[in-house]
């Protein structure tokens, strides 16, 4: 039976329970004229007369008729059940927030909006995955994630993704309070140079772009004095040491208010990241994505943010 014909099977068996065409129009909420036209192009379909039409009584199923009726009965009540299951697996779906983020965006962005989100909406069912860039993006790419967040800087927007900038984070030069650079003003980047860095692994996405950041503003030949992903152990060992980081801003807020650290007073030109959302483009996602989405576009920020061809515009 073509897909296209239900809506005839619904129609004619309307008629028979109705005993008439006028009365199937009034329930359809259709004209009669069309409610004819369904039974003819059902009859036409099957090849058969189903109905027999007699003025001034309602028609009378013919012997196919009847057989046709208890089929269109079947494959209405199955369209039925399979329609209300399909709409209670939606439901499912559309209550699942499902996102990749980069760590520091997981840490430090993500918790208040999640906070909110489950707030006002607490049935919506939480999905997360956290990593580094590259594992963000494959999440997205496998359909594990609606959305990701990643840090990025004027790189291009992988094939077959959308993405959106919603936020920047400074990157600051820090050292414990102690340090002899604390109190000098204008340091040149080869002053810095004399010091060791603690920098993330260098095989990393986002090690190779830190390495690439500081090149950018004249530090090349740095000393490395320990190179790990746990940041929190960054922030401890440059408190107790003499090492320097090159740390987001929102990464060390805390540490900076109880002066364990202090931003040095280096003389270079700022240099950004963009906190980006990116999802798969043509590919729908959840209500509880779009959700988030909406609030986390919501949160009061000084810039604009819009679609992007490129990370960052």
């Amino acid at each position: 039976m073509l897909a296209s014909t239900l809506r005839q099977l619904r129609v004619f068996k309307t008629v028979v329970d109705e005993g008439s065409f006028t009365a199937a129009a009034d329930v359809l909420d259709i004209s009669q004229p069309s409610v004819s036209e369904h039974v003819r192009i059902l009859e036409a379909h099957f090849g058969e007369r189903l109905l027999e039409r007699q003025r001034g009584r309602g028609p009378r199923m013919t012997e196919e008729g009847r057989r046709i009726y208890e089929y269109a009965a079947s494959v209405l009540d199955e369209s039925e059940k399979v329609g209300a299951e399909l709409a209670q697996a939606r439901a499912k779906r559309d209550s699942i927030l499902s996102f990749a983020a980069h760590m520091f965006v997981a840490d430090e962005l993500l918790p208040s909006v999640l906070a909110s989100l489950t707030k006002r909406w607490p049935h919506i069912e939480i999905r997360a995955n956290i990593g580094r860039n590259e594992e963000v993006v494959h999440f997205v790419k496998k359909g594990d994630a609606d959305l990701g967040f990643v840090l990025t800087r004027n790189e291009p927007v992988p094939f077959g993704f959308q993405a959106e900038r919603i936020g920047t984070q400074c990157l600051l030069f820090v050292a414990a309070a102690n340090h002899p650079l604390a109190r000098v003003k204008n340091i040149s980047p080869e002053q810095l140079t004399e010091y060791p860095f603690i920098m993330p692994n260098e095989n990393s996405d986002y090690g190779r772009r830190m390495h690439a950041m500081m090149a950018e503003i004249g530090l090349k030949n740095i000393k490395v004095g320990l190179r790990t992903q746990h940041l929190r152990a960054w922030f401890k060992l440059v408190a107790s040491s003499q090492n320097i980081c090159f740390a987001l801003s929102g990464r060390i807020a805390s540490e900076l208010a109880r002066g364990e650290l202090v931003v040095l007073d280096v003389a270079t030109k700022r240099i950004d990241l963009d906190i980006v959302v990116v999802w798969r483009d043509k590919q729908p996602i959840s209500d509880a994505s779009r959700k988030f989405l909406h609030l986390i576009r919501h949160i009061p920020r000084g810039d604009t943010f819009g679609p992007l061809s490129r990370w960052k515009g």
